[in-house]
């Protein structure tokens, strides 16, 4: 299995709300994660780790009164860590870190992540809404990438979507910056065609 939870507490009225109290760890098997769903991630993904971290839930689990875009209880608080060793991708190489995820008021809070990219970093955080009609992660205007030498890995598997003509350079020399200059939105059933991110 590629996940694995111990946990203890109550759940009470499943019939109506599914009121928890649930406090244990988390651990997620990154490997057996990535193989279980290689269609979906492609052949190049790599993601190494498979350390458990606490979690806690409290709450009702659904809402009261059933609607077509409340997923969940506004009331459910949660909150968990998922830490990684190493991910691999498209010439791509990201460092130990741990993305932590916190419910509140209906809205899944990502981050922020600060990692080695490279020789440079990786930094963001985000946010999504679970009630909203169009499930949109709202990622945090700032720096994105810093410092990230190029290569031509890099613009093989990266470069080549904001830059096409280097997608084929037998030489890559360099490093680059990212900061989006305002918060962007990506709709997750759309992510490449209705994306709004801007970025310097």
């Amino acid at each position: 299995p590629w996940l694995k939870i111990s946990a203890a507490g109550t759940v009470r009225q499943l019939a109506t709300q599914g009121d928890a109290d649930l406090t244990g760890t988390l651990a997620c098997n990154w490997p057996a994660f990535s193989e279980r769903h290689r269609a979906v991630l492609g052949e190049s993904l790599e993601l190494v780790g498979h350390e458990a971290k606490p979690f806690a839930l409290k709450g009702p689990l659904w809402p009261a009164v059933a609607s077509a875009n409340q997923r969940v209880s506004n009331e459910l608080t949660g909150s968990v860590s998922l830490p990684w060793s190493a991910i691999q991708a498209r010439g791509l190489s990201v460092g130990p870190a741990e993305l932590r995820a916190d419910v509140n008021r209906g809205v899944l809070h990502l981050g922020p992540v600060d990692a080695a990219l490279g020789t440079g970093r990786l930094k963001f955080r985000s946010q999504l809404a679970l009630n909203e009609p169009l499930l949109t992660l709202n990622v945090g205007k700032g720096p994105l990438l810093e410092n990230v030498r190029l290569s031509p890995e890099l613009c093989r598997g990266w470069i080549k979507y904001a830059l096409p003509v280097l997608a084929e350079s037998a030489v890559a020399e360099g490093q680059f910056s990212l900061t989006l200059v305002a918060d962007g939105s990506i709709p997750l059933a759309a992510p490449t065609a209705t994306a709004n991110v801007a970025g310097v």
